[in-house]
């Protein structure tokens, strides 16, 4: 029974975790529609994050706002920005968090604290323990633990601007 649960409890881990993808990167789509997180490397080397304010292209202008900020338009701290498509080296979209890879992670490193706590426990005669359990056990909270922590790491796709 507990074979049956470690595998079901990792066959549910490796799960394919559904992000959103963005739109192929041809000359004349959208790059990137308005919302979306960017993070992209201009001309002089400044790495910057933002929020795309309308629909960007490949040739045209961007304009966006510092990210992340509580607020952003005229007025504010967080002012409407804009910047040539001439000066953008490279360019990437959030794909949603590194939940999954955390979990991945998180689970290799459960199962092998769980092992060493076997290991150590079979050297003992202590009733009541059941050490087959351990690893298990140490996978799930790994995993679940990786999963906490990847999910506050945003995940980023790299976007071709050649549009080819």
């Amino acid at each position: 029974m507990p074979t049956r649960f470690a595998i079901l409890s990792v066959a549910l881990l490796l799960w394919p975790i559904s992000s959103l993808s963005a739109q192929q990167a041809d000359s004349g789509l959208v790059v990137a529609d308005s919302g979306t997180i960017i993070r992209f490397t201009s001309a002089d080397g400044t790495r910057t994050s933002g929020q795309v304010l309308a629909p960007f292209r490949i040739g045209e202008s961007l304009r966006f706002c510092a990210y992340p900020a509580s607020t952003c338009g005229a007025g504010t701290i967080n002012p409407p920005r804009h910047i040539d498509f001439a000066e953008i080296r490279t360019m990437e979209l959030r794909s949603g968090s590194r939940a999954g890879h955390g979990a991945l992670v998180g689970m290799l490193v459960g199962s092998g604290v769980g092992l060493i706590g076997y290991m150590l426990s079979s050297m003992t005669d202590s009733p009541g323990h059941h050490p087959a359990l351990f690893i298990p056990i140490g996978a799930l909270e790994g995993a679940g633990n990786g999963a906490l922590i990847g999910a506050f790491s945003d995940g980023w796709k790299p976007i071709n601007l050649k549009g080819t």
